[in-house]
């Protein structure tokens, strides 16, 4: 929350201590660079990025967040990702990047369904 406003909003992830349930809930934020809090930032930046992420965290499952919709310049990217590397590494987590097709992947062709109508959806990436 810091990083990305400045301490000003939050992305209201709830936490599910005991992993009793596993809920895949999805939430976005738009993040301004003139809120954030790195040091290419500066107070009449009108760049921005779009962040998706998960709402509920229930370890071991993953945390997913996705980086899209990126209106700014590189230097502000490169500043962001240092420091959420640097937040996520002090919090014990690790950073890992993964192709957009493995996580969404294209729909299947026709002639690959099955008669259940199965996607590519249903299988692993790769």
């Amino acid at each position: 929350d810091e990083l990305c406003f400045g301490g000003t909003r939050s992305f209201g992830v709830s936490l599910v201590e005991d992993g009793t349930h596993f809920t895949v809930s999805r939430e976005s934020r738009s993040v301004y660079i003139r809120d954030m809090t790195i040091p290419s930032a500066f107070a009449h930046s009108r760049d921005w990025f779009e962040l998706f992420y998960d709402s509920h965290y229930s370890p071991p499952k993953p945390f997913v967040l996705v980086l899209q919709w990126m209106v700014c310049t590189s230097i502000h990217l490169v500043n962001f990702t240092t420091s959420l590397r640097r937040v996520v590494e002090d919090s014990g987590f690790h950073l890992i990047r993964a192709p957009i097709g493995q996580l969404f992947p294209q729909p299947a062709p026709y002639w690959v369904w099955s008669k259940q109508l199965e996607t590519n959806f249903d299988r692993l990436a790769f």
